[in-house]
């Protein structure tokens, strides 16, 4: 599955909540260290990003 920069612009993003594995050890990503993956599923090659079905705040656990 190729990243979402190629399949999404930045607009798409904004105003929607997506779900993120965090406190990954930091790695150089496209020349930005991160510690963050957000997780999609892979669908004819192109991210499907996982999003909560309900607004729920920022930093509630996934189970």
């Amino acid at each position: 599955m190729a990243g979402g920069a190629e399949h999404y612009g930045p607009q798409y993003f904004v105003g929607k909540s997506f779900v993120f594995l965090v406190n990954l050890e930091p790695r150089i990503i496209a020349g930005v260290k991160s510690s963050v993956m957000p997780l999609a599923a892979d669908y004819g090659g192109k991210p499907v990003w996982l999003t909560p079905e309900k607004e729920v705040p920022a930093g509630v656990k996934v189970r």
